[in-house]
């Protein structure tokens, strides 16, 4: 990849967001490390909201661990009425996985309220692939074309998925039935914001992924997904307690040695 590739992709966004656990410095680390390789240096970080289901093993620190959180809805009532016995049945809405779909939530309402024509988001985990390397100039060439409201970077159709879900064109396949779409690395058009933050906030019992695709097929927005993929996930525990098990994001990851 020629070296001004990686930064024109990276500059091509109105905005760059990368979503992180205020504890897990590791992670952040990590991604610095990664995304260096491909000359990405401007990006924000965003303080993630963490999930009640975090603290099974370590309830007796829950006040501890939520302490950097307190202006998040509901920290207060968390741990002053949760009984760790119920661990076990935690309601949907204290789970990781409305705490990702809240953290994103707020990253969109953001940009909303500030006018920002399009943003690409990253979890801290996310790692780029040799089809970024290969396939990034192509990206710069066509995007420009493409009548888009969301892409995903990460979710690289099958085979099966290909000629069965997708409407490849080129570089970018279009997913048309509301299937799983994996955002570890994703952009977002100001086109969909308002759709965005309306489904985010009704329908966050399941993974955001699921529920922002599936609105999508049901209300033909324009969902793609670079083909191959450009970033994948290290793998690995992402709570604020836990450890990453996987490093360097396996087969697929650019430099899946870097890091030891």
């Amino acid at each position: 990849m020629e070296n001004h590739l990686g930064k024109l992709f990276l500059n091509y966004w109105r905005g760059v967001y990368v979503t992180n656990l205020k504890e897990r410095k590791d992670r952040k680390k990590d991604f610095k490390t990664w995304m260096s390789k491909v000359k990405f240096d401007k990006y924000n970080f965003v303080t993630a909201y963490p999930g009640l289901d975090n603290f099974r093993n370590d309830w007796k620190n829950l006040d501890k661990f939520l302490a950097p959180y307190k202006d998040f809805a509901d920290v207060d009532a968390i741990v002053n009425k949760w009984d760790p016995k119920e661990t076990l049945n935690i309601p949907k809405m204290y789970r990781g996985s409305y705490a990702c779909t809240e953290t994103n939530r707020r990253i969109i309402l953001d940009a909303y309220n500030k006018g920002i024509d399009h943003v690409l988001i990253f979890e801290d985990d996310a790692v780029p692939t040799h089809a970024f390397n290969t396939h990034v100039g192509k990206f710069l060439k066509t995007i420009n074309n493409l009548d888009w409201d969301l892409i995903t970077f990460g979710t690289g159709p099958t085979k099966f998925e290909i000629a069965n879900k997708w409407e490849t064109n080129g570089i970018f396949s279009k997913l048309t039935d509301g299937s799983i779409t994996q955002f570890h690395s994703y952009a977002v058009h100001s086109k969909f914001y308002e759709e965005f933050l309306e489904v985010t906030t009704r329908r966050w019992r399941t993974h955001l992924d699921v529920e922002v695709s599936k609105h999508m097929s049901e209300k033909g927005f324009n969902l793609y997904a670079t083909n191959p993929r450009f970033f994948i996930q290290q793998g690995g525990e992402s709570s604020i307690q836990g450890k990453d098990i996987a490093k360097g994001g396996g087969k697929d990851a650019l430099f899946p040695d870097l890091l030891k």
